[in-house]
């Protein structure tokens, strides 16, 4: 499975993943493959 790194993320984007993905009772990383794999499921303006 490929993997995704991304550096510089502002520290209030963060937090609210943090917060999100703990509400969810998921870890950051299955919060944001959910949060990947539904904007990747969408076609985008461009493609619709």
């Amino acid at each position: 499975m490929p993997t995704i790194q991304v550096r510089d993320i502002p520290q209030d984007a963060y937090d609210v993943i943090v917060a999100r993905a703990k509400a969810n009772g998921q870890s950051i990383q299955q919060y944001m493959r959910a949060m990947i794999t539904d904007v990747a499921a969408k076609p985008s303006k461009a493609e619709a």
